[in-house]
Formats: structure tokens, sequence, C-alpha cells
């Protein structure tokens, strides 16, 4: 899973830095402009728009995935926000009341990060197994996926249940993102089953 260190090299990229800047500044202007955020929190906030955008598919984020999205939301986070809010939890709730709006601008964003850290030449395509084939690709592409879609402590390869629209949530964040043709992450797909 993505952590504070991995953001921060997504950062030390000058493009990804300006275009996040620029991303930041209009959603400050459109929905928070007192809002308080780095860039590296901010782009933090744009990495856990997958994991809102599934809690919110079927109804509202319920406490349990409230926990499970702010605990990603503090690896992330630069300089760990134990003792004192969390600047990206803060700006979760900006981002839910104008989810609708942003979701797409904030995919757009992550699919030209991706499109510049995961090459596309090496990524895995004839493993059959999900681990394996994560294990033959750029390792970017694991931790994105990871961020995306799981909790702390589930395994790539783990069989889930997942209701019918948040399975179409997911291939829409994938399609958004870039990665839904891709191998592995075609593989990824089929470890989800669909709730009866």
């Amino acid at each position: 899973m993505l952590d504070e260190s991995h953001i921060n090299s997504v950062l030390k990229d000058t493009d990804i830095k300006d275009k996040t800047k620029d991303l930041r500044a209009s959603f400050k202007e459109d929905v928070a402009p007192m809002l308080d955020i780095s860039t590296h929190d901010f782009l933090s906030l744009v990495y856990i728009t997958p994991s809102l955008a599934i809690a919110k598919s079927y109804h509202d984020v319920n406490i349990f995935e409230e926990l499970s999205i702010n605990t990603k939301a503090r690896k992330l986070s630069k300089g760990k926000y134990f003792l004192q809010s969390d600047p990206v939890a803060h700006a979760i709730k900006y981002l839910l009341d104008s989810f609708d709006k942003w979701e797409d601008k904030f995919y757009n964003h992550l699919k030209y990060i991706i499109d510049k850290n995961v090459n596309e030449s090496k990524v895995d395509s004839k493993s059959t197994d999900v681990i394996e084939s994560f294990n033959n690709s750029p390792h970017d592409l694991a931790l994105v996926i990871e961020t995306f879609f799981l909790n702390e402590g589930e395994s790539i390869a783990d069989e889930r249940e997942i209701s019918k629209k948040e399975l179409g949530k997911v291939k829409y964040i994938l399609e958004k993102t870039g990665l839904s043709y891709l191998h592995p992450v075609k593989l990824f797909l089929n470890t989800y089953k669909l709730k009866e």
C-alpha cells in the first residue's frame, strides 16, 4: 500500500507537482477556500478518492469504511498527524460534499501519474496467478491497486464479495485511471465475487 514516502517520490517529478498544485488551487477555489492543505496532502486525498467512491457507491460511508479510509489518510499524510487533526481526513469532508463534480477530475490526475510511473512494456501479460502477475510487473502497479481497493492487511489475491453496484464502480475507476486493460488488473478483478 502506498505511504508518505511514495507520495514524496511522486512529487519529485516537477510536472506532476505543478499539475497537482493547479488541481489543488482549483479544488480550494471551488469547494473550500479556507482549506489549509499542502500539495503532498492534497495528492494523498486524490489517491484516496477511489476508496471513497466505492464506499459511496451503495450507500453513505459507514463508520467502518470511514475508519479504513482515515487509516489510509494517516499513512499517506505528510508528518503522520497522530496527535492532531489529519488534513487529508479533514479534506475528505469537503470532497464528499462535491464528489460528483470532482471524482473524474481526480481520476484524470491519477491516470496522468500512473501513465508516467508505470512502464506498460514491463507489465506482465502471461502469468495466470494474480500475485505472480503483479510480482512480474512494476511495483507501483500493485501499490496503486492496494491503495485504491484494499484495506490494511488484505492480500491482492484474497477472494472478496462485492455488490453489483460496487463492482461497477471498481470497473469504472479502473477504466478512468487507465488500468482496466492491464493483465494483472484483469486477474485482480477475478478475485471479486458478486454477493448473492
